[in-house]
Order: structure tokens, then C-alpha cells, then sequence
């Protein structure tokens, strides 16, 4: 490697530094456990589709914001204010 410059020789030195030390760190983690089997559903726990609503409007906030990108969505001029409300729900 004469022909290169320092600066990229010392940037393939640390390339090849992190890819040795991420070779080494795959290695001695734990395989990954399988999924326990799951068990027959019961009788008292809440269906899916009621568990999401009641996790989805729990939050005040969040409900507020809901409730304003979906009275928002037929106009076309709020675009950009549709995207501001997306982006306060993450």
C-alpha cells in the first residue's frame, strides 16, 4: 500500500479494525431463544381490536391529533400540516 496517502490508509486500518471487532462480538452473543408456543386464548382477555383502541385513545393528546389529521384529510391545502401532525404522533 505505498501508493495510497496516509489518510486513507489510516481510514481502512479503522474500517478493517471495526470489521474484525464486529466479527468477534457476532460471535459471542447468544443464539437467538425461539418463541414460546402460544397458549390457547382466554376467555376474559380483551380481543385485539378493543386492546388497540383502548391503547390508541388513551393518551389525550394523542387522540387530538388523530382527530385533527382525519377532520384535515379532504383538503388539499394541508398537506404540509398533515405532515407536522404525523410527525408529532412519533
Amino acid at each position: 500500500m505505498p501508493d495510497i496517502d496516509p489518510i486513507t490508509r489510516d481510514a481502512l486500518r479503522r474500517a478493517s479494525q471495526m470489521q474484525s471487532h464486529t466479527r468477534t462480538q457476532t460471535k459471542r452473543e447468544k443464539p437467538i431463544p425461539e418463541p414460546s408456543k402460544p397458549t390457547k386464548p382466554d376467555e376474559s382477555s380483551p380481543k385485539p381490536l378493543e386492546s388497540g383502541l383502548n391503547a390508541l385513545f388513551k393518551d389525550n393528546d394523542r387522540t387530538l391529533i388523530l382527530l385533527l389529521i382525519i377532520l384535515l384529510m379532504d383538503s388539499e391545502d394541508n398537506g404540509v400540516l398533515l405532515l407536522a401532525l404525523f410527525y408529532l404522533l412519533t
